[in-house]
């Protein structure tokens, strides 16, 4: 009874994160968006998910997959959401937020929300114009060209004269100033001016999200016709969604391959990993995570923890897990913890994902 009341006593607090900021419906005017929820709270928690649409938008859109899970303390899980449109939505863009909250307290004591979600709905299909109308209209445009043009028609003298010299083409144009835009403004501004969008890098700025704040060809200055110009956009990178393994998975002997969602605007991922090791203390053996990557004898090659960099959404780490022979129960317990975290193209990351933890079977 001591343990149960310790922990009504304690609040849980949650995370609710997705790694994209938009979505785009399929032909079934359909998507799904996976959102990641983190107990930060000390104690495990039941945690209860709902999907919040904009005010254009209607609840009966959103399907929420298994809404109220049971997630332990420091641990993630994540939440399959289900948008289908019907017909006859008003079209434009609409938005979504995920809501997490206890599901033993009070919505308003414990619930957070997530970053909107935007996706777009098409209109109905335009009705069929009557081609007919426009065919007859066309022809009589060129009855009346025809007759204009045996009235009006230039003497000799007329014809006779010599063009006009043509005028010479230009090859190069002032580059308009970009910086403050948003992207999608930038590409239309270079194109409007003849020039083309080169390399795009993101730098992880939340409170600039969206905008150019750096261009490669400085602005005023004269450039050929189809130059490159390169940008440096502002992007708030999201914490990445892990997807597996989690849960409590469990794995013998071989290391599992890792996997998360990607994160709009990232470079490349760092993703930790710690491995719990069980040291022989005088009388006893004591198991835990330690920060130290490197223990001292006779663990000094034992692995504890470690960051990989990576572009790609998956890896499958080189760790070793092993078993001390001289000392029962010491050495690797089999218990791993993973995160991961998005990193921009300047080697600034942003907010790391909660832990998700599995165990590999090795003794």
């Amino acid at each position: 009874m001591v343990g149960a009341g310790h922990n009504a006593a304690m609040t849980t607090e949650w995370a609710v994160t997705t790694g994209t900021e938009r979505v785009a419906l399929d032909a079934a005017r359909s998507a799904d968006v996976i959102f990641t929820v983190t107990n930060n709270g000390p104690v495990n928690g039941r945690a209860m998910l709902d999907a919040v649409g904009s005010e254009s938008t209607d609840t009966s859109w959103f399907i929420v997959e298994e809404p109220q899970r049971m997630i332990s303390a420091g641990a993630s899980m994540p939440y399959r959401v289900k948008i289908t449109v019907p017909p006859g939505a008003p079209a434009g863009t609409h938005f979504l937020h995920a809501r997490v909250y206890s599901a033993d307290a009070a919505p308003e004591e414990t619930s957070r929300l997530s970053n909107r979600i935007g996706f777009d709905v098409a209109g109905a299909a335009a009705k069929p114009k009557p081609w007919w109308l426009i065919g007859v209209a066309a022809l009589v445009a060129v009855v009346l060209g025809v007759v204009g043009w045996l009235v009006f028609r230039p003497g000799p003298a007329e014809s006779e004269a010599a063009p006009p010299s043509p005028s010479p083409s230009r090859t190069s144009v002032p580059v308009p100033n970009l910086v403050g835009m948003q992207q999608s403004e930038a590409s239309s501004a270079l194109q409007q001016a003849g020039l083309t969008v080169g390399t795009v890098r993101h730098r992880h700025a939340p409170d600039q999200s969206g905008q150019v704040t750096e261009q490669s060809v400085p602005q005023g200055s004269e450039a050929g016709l189809g130059t490159t110009v390169d940008l440096v956009v502002n992007v708030s990178l999201a914490a990445p969604a892990l997807t597996s393994p989690g849960g409590g998975a469990l794995f013998v002997k071989e290391f599992p391959a890792l996997a998360w969602q990607p994160v709009e605007g990232a470079a490349k991922y760092r993703v930790r990993v710690d491995t719990e090791m069980c040291v022989f203390l005088i009388f006893a053996v004591e198991c835990r995570y330690f920060d130290d990557p490197q223990l001292g004898s006779p663990y000094g090659d034992y692995h504890t923890t470690s960051v990989i960099e990576v572009s790609a959404t998956t890896v499958r780490p080189d760790i070793v897990l092993k078993v001390q022979p001289d000392v029962p129960k010491a050495g690797h317990s089999g218990n791993v913890r993973w995160q991961v975290v998005a990193v921009d193209d300047f080697g600034t990351a942003g907010p790391p994902s909660g832990f998700l933890s599995f165990f590999v079977n090795i003794r």
